[in-house]
């Protein structure tokens, strides 16, 4: 898709053909900078903890940041990961606050 997008850049004008590459790699950093975003708010709706949802991504976040994370092999196995991460994270955080 980041593919499509550059090309349409390119044939409408708004970039050059020795930008594709800058380009492309930028769509790809911005999809894996807000697809945890959307799997956080998507389980903050499934589970309806809104603040627990926000509180448990900021502070994953920040740990990832500076730890450096888990880089899984596949972008599906980043996805799985990232969706069981903030909902065990959620799901302890509900057992041990109450509510």
């Amino acid at each position: 898709m980041r593919k499509k997008i550059v090309t349409w850049m390119i044939d409408n004008g708004s970039i050059d053909e020795e930008e594709r590459e800058i380009y492309e790699y930028a769509i790809q950093s911005l999809k894996l900078l807000i697809m945890p975003v959307f799997y956080a708010v998507f389980m903050g709706y499934i589970l309806q903890e809104w603040r627990i949802t926000a509180c448990f991504v900021f502070v994953f976040a920040i740990v990832r940041k500076f730890s450096g994370g888990y880089h899984a092999k596949t972008e599906l196995q980043c996805t799985f990961f990232s969706i069981l991460s903030i909902f065990a994270g959620v799901e302890i955080t509900r057992m041990i606050v109450p509510g």
